[in-house]
């Protein structure tokens, strides 16, 4: 029911608040195509302790209004969701445990419920009271960011304002007329620009306590699995970096934390290749969720074994896929000529998650 509801309120979130970011890229659009004035205000709030504070009985209400404009049975969303907030339920050490307060921790729905309540009874009430709204205004669950283009005393009423709406809900901020962190980008303004609008840019931010604890070479992870991460990982400086010697300058310390994990230069010369700052517009615009294949082909789900691993299951299977892959009832069956079998590897079980099951 949850991850049903969690749909539902995705979908709805989408196109009822269009300041709830879905991720990163589409914020560094945003402000990427922005000029803002060259004294105005940088600024990010978080939300504390967002789920436990949040009140249900406001929230389910906002949750249903919204769904119900959205298009979706109002009822039948009030219903569900209140069936899954108030049977939140949790074992430890042999007993059960009913969370009585706030959103319930680790189910599917929480974070578009909790967007929606944000935005419907906090951040809609504070555009109606407030004399002055930010020139952008985006959040991320309990992360947010907005610029303020009026004076620091104006600045400093409205984030009371914010404050003030929802007893339950308490904010911090932090502001500055220069640059400010705001998730994994610190946003700047560009000293290249002249006159009184100014362009913003972005660099990738990193938390001064990361350990940078990436997979070891020597793990028997698949080599897929390294360079998925590494490119992932590359894709991201690309797309979190306005400017290509930012850019290079996190490669390098990439470079560099990787051989620290025992990885070989030559390897990682390859795959850092593969991704330069030049394909970072085709990154930025790609779409979120892939347009899925009208006949997908089947998936074979292998244990994570030594032998599994290391007999390239896959290459044997699609060697004698292409041998037959032009037959009619192959092409029907597996989704066309052109496809590749997929072949995945379930999730072994760790030693601690052994000892916990048998109570040791």
């Amino acid at each position: 029911m949850s991850v049903y509801m969690a749909d539902v309120l995705n979908d709805t979130c989408s196109r009822q608040f269009d300041h709830v970011l879905p991720d990163t890229r589409t914020l560094v659009r945003l402000l990427e195509s922005t000029k803002v004035c060259r004294d105005a205000y940088l600024v990010t709030f978080d939300v504390e302790s967002m789920y436990p504070s949040i009140n249900n009985v406001e929230a389910i209400t906002a949750c249903a209004d919204a769904a119900a404009h959205a298009g979706y049975h109002r009822p039948m969303v009030e219903e569900m969701l209140s069936f899954i907030m108030n049977n939140g339920y949790c074992q430890f050490n042999g007993q059960h445990y009913k969370q009585i307060k706030g959103t319930v921790m680790g189910t599917s729905v929480a974070p578009p419920y909790s967007n929606i309540y944000i935005a419907a009874c906090l951040e809609a009430v504070a555009k109606q009271q407030s004399e002055h709204w930010p020139r952008i205004y985006q959040r991320f669950i309990d992360d947010g960011f907005f610029i303020w283009e009026q004076d620091e005393a104006s600045l400093i009423a409205f984030l009371h304002l914010l404050n003030s709406i929802l007893p339950n809900i308490r904010l911090t901020w932090k502001y500055s007329q220069s640059s400010i962190d705001y998730m994994d980008i610190t946003v700047s303004k560009r000293t290249d620009c002249t006159g009184q609008q100014v362009g913003l840019k972005v660099c990738t931010y990193q938390k001064p306590h990361n350990q940078y604890m990436y997979i070891p070479w020597h793990s028997f992870h698949r080599r897929g699995v390294f360079k998925g991460f590494i490119k992932a990982e590359l894709q991201r400086y690309a797309v979190t970096n306005t400017l290509p010697a930012d850019f290079e300058h996190m490669k390098v310390l990439f470079m560099q934390r990787l051989l620290d994990r025992g990885y070989p230069k030559h390897q990682l010369k390859n795959w850092f290749a593969a991704v330069e700052h030049s394909c970072r517009a085709e990154l930025l615009n790609r779409p979120a969720r892939r347009s899925q294949q009208a006949c997908q082909p089947p998936v074979l789900v292998l244990p994570n074994g030594q032998f599994e691993m290391r007999a390239h299951i896959s290459d044997v299977l699609n060697r004698v896929y292409a041998q037959h892959k032009h037959s009619p009832e192959v092409a029907a069956v597996f989704g066309g000529s052109n496809a590749r079998l997929i072949v995945a590897y379930s999730k072994n079980r760790s030693l601690g998650a052994r000892l916990i099951r048998a109570r040791m």
